[in-house]
């Protein structure tokens, strides 16, 4: 979506505001800005966009006119990683290895959710390769170049867990920070219980703990984002 001008602008506030009542996930707004547009102005009538959660992302070229800093990120086939496979547990994964220059600090193991991919950590991949740091981001099971199984039994936490440990063992990894987003968030906590003495720190972005339970409960009466149930009954239904 282009921006025209402030007017403009209210239109997409109004039309991300009916984004999320609707419980649509895409929340974008792209902005392009003539060089003699005032985008101060213009983004002072997306700040209650920024409060509804909506993600605010500058065109290259309104960037280079106005003198705005784009953040750093990897893209497909990018030169500066390394698109590889493994063998984990009777499984082949593909993932992205980032080294830094000279010996790394740490290891950090990236885990993605639903629906993404390993390229949905494509801007923290060269700032932390910048910090000194080894970065690792699968694409998990099911998602990208990794294998798809039909039988739910490869999509538990456990198993997930158990995969992410066997890549940090291929790579002689002892000890890794881990981090999750969304589905991934979720994963990142069950490994974390799993293997404590592999996880020197663990971080999610945008999924609370939960602790293990002994008893099912429906996810529907649990604390969720609507479409993760949503979603649920959309599998169901293909089955």
């Amino acid at each position: 979506m282009g921006i025209g001008g402030p007017s403009h602008v209210r239109g997409l506030w109004a039309e991300a505001q009916g984004f999320l009542r609707g419980c649509r996930v895409c929340r974008l707004h792209v902005i392009s800005l003539a060089p003699s547009q005032n985008y101060k102005v213009t983004l002072s009538h997306l700040e209650a966009s920024l409060s509804l959660g909506c993600e605010i992302f500058f065109t290259p070229e309104s960037c280079k006119a106005h003198s705005i800093n784009m953040v750093d990120k990897i893209t497909p086939n990018d030169s500066r990683v390394q698109y590889k496979t493994a063998n984990l547990n009777g499984v082949t994964y593909s993932y992205i290895l980032a080294e830094p220059q000279g010996q790394p600090l740490s290891t950090v193991f990236l885990v993605h959710g639903w629906p993404d991919l390993s390229l949905g950590w494509r801007y923290q991949v060269p700032l932390l390769v910048s910090l000194g740091l080894r970065v690792v981001v699968p694409d998990m099971m099911g998602y990208g170049g990794t294998d798809a199984p039909e039988s739910p039994t490869f999509y538990t936490y456990k198993r997930a867990s158990d995969d992410l440990a066997e890549l940090a063992k291929q790579i002689g990894a002892s000890s890794i920070i881990l981090g999750g987003h969304d589905w991934g968030g979720a994963v990142v906590y069950r490994f974390a219980l799993r293997y404590p003495k592999l996880v020197s720190a663990v971080f999610s972005v945008c999924t609370p703990f939960a602790p293990p339970r002994k008893e099912f409960v429906d996810a529907t009466v649990l604390p969720n984002f609507k479409y993760q149930v949503s979603r649920f009954h959309y599998s169901l239904s293909l089955k």
